[in-house]
């Protein structure tokens, strides 16, 4: 089963994941961050959309699974917040 994932953050260690999620066959949807890196990374892993914040990603109807790369002392508002809006939580 492929789940459309959005990642919050742009961090490297979304770099390092993404080719394992790649041969896994997940697809890439959305990212969101709050410098201007999300365009470039977006382009770079396949990213479909570059919400404007991760409120929005949150809201995304086409985000079944987020993957929470944020510093560690916002994992648990945001992994909250995805949960609390269906998503599965990584």
């Amino acid at each position: 089963m492929s789940l459309r994932w959005g990642f919050l953050g742009a961090a490297r260690l979304g770099n390092a994941l993404a080719p394992a999620m790649t041969a896994a066959g997940q697809a890439f949807w959305a990212v969101a961050a709050r410098d201007p890196a999300p365009a470039s990374y977006a382009a770079k892993h396949g990213f479909r959309r570059v919400p404007a914040s991760s409120e929005d990603l949150l809201l995304d109807p086409d985000v079944d699974a987020v993957y929470n790369a944020l510093p560690s002392g916002l994992h648990f508002l945001r992994s909250a917040r995805a949960l609390a809006a269906g998503k599965h939580v990584l």
